[in-house]
């Protein structure tokens, strides 16, 4: 038992109790690791015991490797026992039935099935199942030849008593053990991609926060760079005419307003003496030079030099002569 290939299509298959069915009715996987649901060489096994021709696009019930039609994968055909095969039409809305239909001529291989409607009265309900049927394993053209297992009914290594088991249900073999507590297979937190959803969840939040924290860098270093560009962008005369860090205004050279400090310390400096030192010292002089020195005073001691005043023109008697510089001194 333990030599056989569940990778091979090998056994005989019949088509009711104690009647074998034509050599190309083929089992689905090896018959000697139990009993198949047999089709048509080259068709596609599918769950539920069906099978699906591709040549004329038609799903069928055919028979199984047990010669007393007892075992599960034999298919029910209901009314239409004697028949070889019996085609099947799938009745929609709720009731989700295959209904077994009668095909004229009792062929014993596939050809174009009879028209097969769901009948509104009286039916042979074959089984319940989708709309879609499963791919449980591709038969090949001839006995012995190797089949194809679709993915989810690879048949797992041989248990003890020469059964094989497979991974995916439908399967037309034993059916698998119950997984204990530990199994990952029966785990509700287990994707197909391996990862606990608790994972694939901490990941999706990973990948959003630190998409955010991308876009709030590349804001901030956008309105940094916007505002670098407006204080370049302030002219060069502006800067010079606002107000400086501690508040002062900066005036060009030669302002009046520049002139004001120098101006008002000259003016604390000067005393009555030495104003009087210098009339003293020049007492002598023309009236000319006694307006010179006045209007050096007003110099001296005035904050701007728009208030000065224009010297007067020096006395002249009525006869046209200057009065005497001796006559002005005291005494």
């Amino acid at each position: 038992m333990s030599g056989l290939n569940a990778f091979v299509s090998n056994g005989t298959c019949y088509k009711g109790r104690g009647d074998s069915a034509d050599d190309l009715m083929l089992p689905c996987g090896n018959a000697g690791l139990g009993h198949k649901t047999c089709c048509q060489a080259g068709d596609m096994c599918l769950s539920s015991h069906a099978c699906f021709n591709g040549k004329f696009g038609v799903t069928y019930l055919a028979g199984c490797s047990d010669p007393d039609y007892e075992d599960g994968s034999c298919p029910d055909k209901g009314a239409f026992d004697d028949q070889a095969w019996a085609g099947l039409v799938y009745c929609n809305g709720t009731s989700n039935q295959w209904i077994a239909c009668e095909q004229s001529g009792n062929a014993e291989t596939l050809t174009d099935a009879d028209s097969c409607f769901c009948p509104s009265t009286s039916r042979t309900v074959a089984f319940t199942d989708g709309s879609i049927l499963d791919n449980v394993v591709q038969l090949p053209t001839s006995s012995g030849g190797s089949v194809i297992w679709q993915p989810g009914y690879v048949p797992s290594p041989t248990s003890g008593d020469g059964q094989e088991t497979t991974t995916g249900p439908g399967d037309t073999g034993t059916a698998p053990p119950t997984p204990d507590p530990t199994d990952p297979g029966n785990d509700p937190d287990v994707g197909s991609g391996g990862l606990s959803t608790g994972a694939k969840a901490g990941i999706g939040v990973g990948v959003s926060v630190g998409a955010l924290l991308i876009l709030a860098a590349l804001a901030l270093l956008f309105l940094k760079r916007r505002r670098r560009a407006s204080d370049d962008d302030i002219p060069k005369a502006e800067l010079d005419g606002s107000p400086d860090a501690f508040g002062a205004v900066s005036l060009a050279p030669g302002t009046p307003g520049s002139a004001s400090a120098p101006s008002e310390l000259d003016s604390r400096a000067a005393r009555p003496w030495s104003v009087r030192s210098e009339l003293d010292a020049t007492a002598s002089s023309s009236p000319g030079t006694a307006a010179a020195l006045k209007r050096k005073s007003q110099l001296r001691h005035g904050d701007n030099a728009d208030m000065l005043e224009v010297p007067k023109p020096p006395f002249i008697t009525h006869d046209g002569n200057r009065p005497s510089p001796v006559a002005e001194l005291p005494g």
